[in-house]
């Protein structure tokens, strides 16, 4: 091998072997194994972080300086200011979810390609306990699990659950409606709302602050503008975020 230091280990669907090493893709089939970089092939970098295969035609390279994607002979590179990735455009990790759609472990957050548009999750404009993120997988029912240093975070339909313990769930839920709304938004809870209310844009820009209290309680967005927003409740028993859309 080039290099000592292996940063991840991929298979392809043949069952080959792959290895990202900062300088070279190593590939062991059989007993022999088989360099690539940017000097004796098409790789166009170096400061390899992973390496993922989608399918025959489609390859991932997580780098340092970016995201390189291979499809058959031709490569496209996501980096800023095409993308602004979550925080850096080193892509530590690479994972598929179970419809195909691209999740990234960013130098400081996660980035979502659902084939059309990117989504990044921050500490800003969602409820990651920590910038180091360890690792990310997805279940049977395409929930997507992210380890962090600081807890277990879970991503589904619903929103996102926040375990700062495996064995004790402390996320409160809450039910969000209308969605979409207008110019007012509702939230309720059977066991209670105490917690501090923050709406977040995609770019991680918060856009409203309140505090609110008992079973239900009504906020006020006629001033925002049309578009995705998220919301993030924290409260001592623990912290949720959901999606809306204003109309």
């Amino acid at each position: 091998m080039p290099n000592n230091s292996v940063r991840n280990i991929s298979q392809d669907i043949d069952g080959e072997i792959w290895l990202a090493t900062p300088t070279d893709i190593v590939k062991w089939v059989d007993t022999t194994w088989t360099n690539f970089n940017k000097y004796n092939s098409d790789i166009p970098t170096e400061g390899i972080y992973d390496i993922r295969f989608k399918d025959k035609k489609n390859m991932y390279i997580g780098a340092g300086s970016g995201l390189y994607w291979k499809n058959d002979t031709t490569w496209t590179v996501f980096k800023r200011p095409n993308v602004s990735f979550s925080g850096t455009d080193c892509i530590i990790k690479i994972e598929f979810d179970k419809n195909g759609e691209l999740w990234l472990i960013v130098g400081s957050g996660i980035s979502h390609f659902n084939g059309t548009s990117w989504t990044h999750y921050t500490r800003q404009n969602s409820i990651l306990p920590s910038m180091d993120i360890k690792c990310i997988s997805f279940d049977k029912f395409n929930n997507a699990w992210i380890g962090t240093n600081s807890g277990l975070l879970i991503i589904n339909e619903n929103g996102i659950e926040g375990y700062a313990d495996i064995k004790e769930n402390i996320h409160t839920s809450f039910l969000l409606y209308p969605n979409p709304a207008t110019d007012q938004l509702f939230i309720s809870s059977e066991t209670g709302l105490n917690a501090s209310l923050e709406i977040f844009n995609p770019l991680g820009e918060r856009v409203l602050l309140q505090s609110i209290s008992g079973n239900s309680a009504s906020i006020n967005i006629s001033s925002l503008k049309a578009g995705v927003y998220f919301v993030s409740l924290c409260s001592e028993s623990g912290w949720v975020q959901q999606k809306f859309l204003k109309q």
